[in-house]
């Protein structure tokens, strides 16, 4: 009977993440005529008509009053969207999504240390990794959106965690930062950790990616490089949901150009701090621990850092933490209850008196991540001891 309990538990967990989806895909077909549901879908997809239809990449607005914020580049993938029937298209790609889903919690257990992962049956692990993650925040609201954000992460994971084959790694980080600028942080991670080779590649996969979409829409690539830097008018940078220093300063009500130096340069001197402590835990095997690092500091750094940029601080519960073993115990937990509650519907509730703190949980969380959450070493494997060597009596045959 004992064998059984596995394979139980297995089925159960793949039964819960089968009827999540269902549940999303449901979402998926009734609330579009809502206020929220999968709105940055629809923006991707009016964006791919009015590309299609040769108007202004970056002149429409959507019903919502939303316009489209990304590389040119990404705009020439969407285009086959465009011409989708919206309820089919909401369906397929909310499947997509839990797709990459899944693939996310595969690579967690593939590179992540925590004792926790280790717990749950290998056939079980998967699914119930995969169903932790879309209960979380981070990844529930990207799906409920229909953001573009997972595959982004997944995309950059992919050669931060060693996954690919050499000769293939920058690829995948170089098109995911053609997509969305924020993961050219893993650029200089990759240059920091020896992979340098890769870090060309993504460099130049994603000069080529922006250089093919200047030759297709010249007018629409020149505005948005000329304004790159710039915070689109429609993005409210002082919403509880933007866990960023930019977010911090703006609801503080510092938007001035001094504030935005002061923003900057806190976030360069981070940076800095970040990857040299992502290149140390990289080198100790600490492959997770290290792109989490990485993944905090874009959070911290960019101006716009919404729920569904926050995915790396989930992936933190899945690293080892030094401490006591009460605190090794307690850190994913704390960090997936954090990550799980919908803060930014939920600190309205609180008293004023502890709002100022709590308000920017997420970010501490990142900073905390990023600079200073004392990760565990990796220990060394213990070398078994050598074989004694036989004497020169035991070696050599006996003289007659």
């Amino acid at each position: 009977m004992r064998p059984a309990r596995p394979r139980t538990l297995a089925a159960a967990a793949w039964g819960l993440l089968v009827l999540l989806t269902a549940v999303l895909v449901q979402m998926a077909l009734t609330l579009p005529a809502g206020p929220d549901g999968l709105s940055d879908l629809r923006v991707y997809q009016q964006a791919a008509g009015a590309l299609v239809r040769g108007e202004g990449l970056y002149a429409f607005r959507a019903a919502n009053g939303d316009g489209f914020s990304y590389p040119p580049v990404a705009a020439l993938l969407l285009a086959p969207l465009a011409g989708l029937p919206p309820a089919a298209l909401g369906v397929l790609w909310t499947l997509a999504l839990v797709g990459l889903t899944v693939l996310l919690a595969h690579l967690v257990l593939l590179r992540g240390d925590h004792p926790v992962l280790r717990r749950p049956p290998p056939a079980a692990a998967l699914p119930l990794s995969a169903c932790v993650l879309l209960a979380s925040y981070p990844v529930f609201s990207g799906v409920f959106l229909g953001q573009v954000s997972l595959l982004v992460t997944v995309l950059a994971l992919l050669d931060a965690l060693d996954v690919v084959p050499r000769r293939l790694q920058g690829v995948a980080t170089g098109l995911a930062a053609a997509v969305k600028l924020t993961p050219l942080v893993f650029l200089p991670h990759l240059w920091l950790t020896g992979r340098r080779r890769a870090a060309v590649v993504a460099a130049a996969t994603f000069v080529v990616a922006g250089a093919a979409a200047w030759l297709v829409r010249p007018a629409d690539s020149g505005l948005y490089w000329s304004t790159a830097l710039e915070v689109p008018a429609f993005i409210p940078l002082e919403q509880l949901d933007n866990q960023s220093l930019r977010g911090l300063a703006a609801r503080a009500g510092r938007t001035g150009p001094a504030a935005g130096a002061l923003v900057l340069l806190a976030s360069a001197l981070l940076a800095g701090l970040a990857l040299l402590r992502a290149r140390a835990l990289h080198r100790q095997g600490r492959r997770l621990a290290a792109a989490v690092v990485v993944g905090a500091l874009a959070v911290v750094a960019s101006p716009v850092s919404w729920s569904h940029h926050q995915t790396a601080l989930v992936l933190a519960a899945g690293c080892a933490v030094a401490g006591p073993a009460r605190w090794v115990r307690t850190w994913p937990v704390l960090v997936l209850v954090l990550m799980t509650l919908p803060l930014p519907f939920l600190l309205p509730l609180l008293p004023g008196a502890v709002r100022p703190v709590a308000d920017e949980l997420v970010l501490l969380l990142a900073l905390a991540v990023a600079l200073g959450l004392p990760f565990r070493r990796r220990r060394p494997p213990v070398a078994s001891p050598a074989p004694a060597v036989a004497s020169s009596e035991a070696r050599t045959p006996a003289r007659r």
